[in-house]
């Protein structure tokens, strides 16, 4: 059975990320990572780079910094229909 982990990132210095977080990253097969705008980088895929794994595979999704809250339900939506086919 796939489990699905929600880590922080911290408030943004990667060397204040949790020893639990660093664990959780490192036995992940699939990390997904917030993207802010379509195609733009990731804040918190750069805050944890340096614990990932060489292997693992890395999927980022648009989540958006909006406070439309039906623009947010909808992405939530069909992100977690995407990684619910991924499993």
């Amino acid at each position: 059975m796939a489990k699905f982990y929600g880590i922080g990132t911290g408030p943004g210095d990667s060397t204040l990320v949790t020893i639990k977080a660093v664990n959780t990253i490192k036995m992940l097969d699939i990390l997904y990572t917030p993207e802010p705008r379509k195609g733009a980088d990731s804040l918190a895929l750069s805050i944890v780079k340096k614990y990932l794994p060489e292997d693992l595979e890395i999927k980022s999704r648009h989540f958006p910094m909006s406070n439309d809250s039906f623009e947010k339900i909808q992405v939530w939506n069909d992100v977690s229909s995407e990684i619910v086919s991924d499993v």
